[in-house]
């Protein structure tokens, strides 16, 4: 691995920052100059505009404390500020102006906030700050409770709480999409530090996008520590519909490592089968889940699946991601005797509740 010193590093940074810059502006077609982009020693701030110098800057702490994302996000509140100056010639600092200049670079609302203190590290993450109304709160603990049950050794008992559990879940965001109630949208970024996203990966993020009624933006991220480029994905929706998808994904990404292993010892197969076993537990899984799927009969003749009539998730992608970047998976290469014993056992795969927080339990659903 390489190790870069502080001068060397700092270059790199800035040059993927000018990148950046230029990125974000081509993918919400704007048309604004380059200003000079700075990384400075703030101790107290997380960026400035100075539109006299026409020049960015950007925390040092704010790089090597937190995610690119959020050096991202830091970088487009001062890109609106540029966008104020450039289009409408006026000092409005967070004002009616501002806030325009946001919706057209995606800002998220923690990073338009006039306070620019790093001493607010709530405000970056909406777990610390929101509260669920009653009936998210309500709909939560009810799946907490199925997922309990899921853990029992009696495998039709564990189905069947599974089963319930798709059933709350899917009716319960059905009548919210059918009847538009106001939703908190947001978005959470998972990545696992590397350079591509395995094909087991891949398929986990279309679960959730195709039955938790979330959207699922590939990204191409930074690793500033060690100034390499990776891959992540962010995912979109409502809060509880993050939590929940959060969770599920931290648990079929550890819970595919168990069963691996356990299908290599009984079987004494190569280390090559792995992709084969995973992507067969991840389809047998995906195809439970379409069996046990419970939706209004008069909305599946519906042309548009019911997620895509969310409107409100819809808006709010829109606004991040004006161009949405998706993979799919591919089953080229893959042993069809392995694929298929993984598919007969992914299809009695159980989400339960019994895991620690490091592999799987976030936020604050499921403590």
């Amino acid at each position: 691995m390489t190790i870069y010193a502080r001068d060397e590093l700092t270059k790199l940074w800035t040059v993927r920052l000018y990148d950046d810059y230029k990125d974000i502006l081509y993918w919400h077609r704007i048309k604004m100059e380059t200003p000079i982009i700075r990384i400075v020693d703030y101790k107290t701030f997380w960026g400035r505009w100075n539109p006299e110098q026409n020049t960015i800057e950007i925390s040092r702490t704010l790089i090597t404390s937190y995610p690119w994302h959020v050096v991202l996000d830091v970088l487009k509140h001062e890109m609106a500020h540029k966008y104020v100056s450039a289009f409408y010639k006026d000092a409005d600092r967070h004002g009616p102006y501002f806030k325009k200049a946001c919706d057209s670079l995606g800002v998220p609302e923690w990073a338009r906030s006039a306070s620019g203190t790093l001493e607010n590290n709530n405000a970056i993450d909406w777990r610390n700050d929101t509260i669920l109304d009653t009936t998210e709160d309500r709909m939560l603990q009810r799946i907490e409770k199925l997922l309990a049950l899921a853990e029992s050794a009696n495998e039709h008992e564990a189905s069947l709480a599974m089963q319930r559990v798709q059933e709350i879940y899917a009716r319960y965001n059905v009548d919210r999409i059918k009847d538009k109630r106001p939703a908190k949208m947001v978005y959470s970024t998972i990545t696992r530090g590397l350079k591509k996203i395995s094909a087991a990966e891949a398929k986990i993020f279309s679960i959730l996008h195709e039955f938790f009624f979330v959207e699922v933006i590939y990204l191409d991220s930074f690793n500033a520590a060690k100034g390499q480029s990776i891959k992540a994905v962010e995912i979109l929706g409502t809060r509880e519909n993050i939590l929940t998808s959060e969770y599920i994904y931290h648990f079929l990404w550890n819970h595919l490592e168990l069963l691996w292993q356990e299908f290599k010892k009984s079987h004494r197969v190569s280390s090559k089968e792995k992709r084969s076993y995973q992507l067969g537990l991840l389809n047998g899984f995906s195809t439970k889940l379409k069996n046990q799927e419970i939706i209004p009969v008069e909305m599946r003749s519906q042309t548009l699946t019911i997620k895509n009539m969310d409107l409100q998730l819809n808006e709010f992608t829109k606004m991040r991601h004006p161009s949405v970047s998706r993979t799919s998976t591919s089953r080229s290469g893959v042993n069809g005797n392995t694929y298929h014993a993984g598919e007969a056992r992914g299809k009695n795969i159980n989400i339960h509740k019994g895991i620690s927080r490091s592999t799987g339990n976030l936020g604050r659903f499921l403590n």
